[in-house]
């Protein structure tokens, strides 16, 4: 690698690192969804990805349904949303995307299917312009494909991966579409499905790796293999397999790898997570590699006890020496949240022992969880997701260690009665100095806020119009927003 690129890079993490942590402490707790597109409809996937563009957070998303397309942006300050320009070719499904910089310019390379074919398009963004670079390509002639999915490391090798009937199709190539190479992963014994990719950048080699997470539908594993990003079929070993039970039904396992290996993650070169059904609901497991050494490190039934929802979707991503896993948690309310839990790679999962709710909503359901934020060098997570209720596509971007999304389910509270007509209680276990509430009306405006000064608070409600409001809690650090009913 350059050496001035990577010091230029190193400087500019630790540009943001440092920010970072003097900034902690006005940080908001909650932060606030942000639209990225409106009336969307029947998403069945999102992809998402971040870097550092110009000194700014720069996201891109992308998502399927009724009216597909690609939005961004800038920071906190959402931009336009546009359409693929798949669209005009027939219906897209099951998108991802990876942004990169690349002499001065921001390309976002698109791979998705269209009627079971693979297709890709690569945008650039310049002088504050998207316009197109490469137009939709089909990259496969058999209409028999699925779960198309992209990665890149920093020098901009890239890597797609889709499944081909049994095989796995494999696509390298620069992130503006150049130097293309196609292979076929196969074996006539087996039968692959739904691979996902990780690309990572060994800076100790100066080399470029790739590792892919996939099923073998025959002998019931799960396999993480490794891949010379240079001569991909001729030199590739298996990492791990772990053995499926036939009976359970599993979801897509997702794959990911830092930004550098052997710098800030002590050999950490990837992680993988798999969701699986035993016959009553899903859960999830983690497995992760790191220093050479492998095995599964994370069951999704530990602190705090969700062990009553449903979790589904997992995506999983690094931040800095971080890793963040989110999903879909669907409680037995069906009340959909989106979930974030951080760990150590080292495989301890009970480092930081609770969960955070991304989403800011507390109505409707929030599912088709993204994550990423490994290639900006910086401690911030960025999500995006589909909120059902609103009929919109939401992102934002919060400090890694930033526990309060929003709801805490940690905190043991109550608020009662429910509806209320004059005294509403709020009961809270080892409050703080620093704890409050708000009782905002539905359409956003506060009307009422206080300190709690005890564990037991009596509020006198009994002067605000007839209506739905949200409670919100804030304690020991943590954030409780629960709907309110007044008589």
């Amino acid at each position: 690698m350059n050496k001035i690129y990577f010091i230029s890079l190193m400087m500019i993490g630790l540009f943001l690192f440092g920010n970072s942590l003097n900034a902690q402490m006005y940080y908001p707790a909650v932060t606030t969804d942000i639209i990225a597109s409106t009336n969307i409809s029947n998403v069945q996937n999102t992809g998402m990805d971040a870097i550092v563009f110009e000194s700014d957070l720069f996201q891109v998303m992308c998502w399927d349904g009724d009216q597909p397309g690609i939005g961004y942006g800038i920071g906190m300050a959402p931009q336009q949303s546009f359409n693929f320009d798949g669209s005009s070719i027939g219906p897209v499904q099951d998108p991802d995307v990876v942004i990169s910089e690349y002499n001065s310019k921001l390309y976002a390379f698109f791979i998705y299917l269209i009627s079971d074919d693979v297709y890709a398009e690569v945008w650039e963004y310049y002088m504050g312009a998207w316009n197109i670079y490469v137009s939709s390509t089909q990259l496969t002639t058999s209409a028999d494909c699925s779960t198309p999915n992209v990665d890149i490391d920093i020098n901009n090798h890239l890597a797609a991966v889709w499944q081909s009937s049994t095989n796995i199709k494999i696509l390298t190539c620069n992130i503006t579409f150049s130097n293309i190479s196609y292979y076929t992963y196969q074996n006539t014994n087996l039968s692959f499905a739904e691979p996902d990719v990780a690309v990572l950048y060994d800076n100790a080699n100066t080399s470029t790796w790739f590792k892919i997470v996939y099923k073998e539908l025959i002998n019931s594993q799960l396999t993480i293999r490794q891949f010379d990003y240079s001569n991909p079929l001729t030199s590739n070993t298996t990492l791990y397999n772990y053995s499926l039970n036939s009976s359970w039904q599993y979801g897509k396992p997702r794959i990911a790898s830092p930004i550098f290996n052997n710098i800030y993650y002590l050999n950490q070169d990837f992680s993988a997570v798999i969701s699986k059904n035993d016959g009553n609901k899903y859960e999830i497991i983690d497995i992760t590699s790191y220093g050479n050494s492998i095995m599964p490190i994370f069951a999704i039934n530990t602190y705090p006890d969700i062990t009553t929802s449903e979790c589904i979707d997992p995506v999983v991503t690094y931040i800095v020496e971080d890793l963040l896993v989110s999903f879909t948690a669907i409680f037995p309310n069906n009340d959909y949240e989106i979930l974030r839990k951080r760990m150590k790679p080292d495989g301890n999962p009970t480092t930081w022992q609770y969960y955070s709710i991304v989403n800011y909503n507390a109505m409707g359901n929030q599912i088709k969880s993204s994550i990423c934020g490994n290639r900006t060098v910086s401690p911030y997570a960025f999500y995006s997701f589909v909120d059902d209720y609103s009929s919109e596509i939401l992102y934002k971007y919060s400090y890694a260690t930033n526990q309060s999304l929003r709801v805490g389910k940690t905190v043991n509270n109550d608020v009662y009665p429910n509806p209320v007509e004059n005294l509403l209680t709020i009961q809270i276990e080892n409050t703080s100095d620093n704890s409050f509430y708000s009782i905002i009306y539905i359409q956003g405006k506060m009307i009422l806020s206080g300190k709690l000064q005890s564990n037991k608070n009596l509020i006198d409600v009994s002067k605000l119009n007839t209506g739905l409001y949200f409670v919100k809690i804030i304690c020991n650090e943590e954030t409780i927003t629960k709907k309110l009913s007044i008589l």
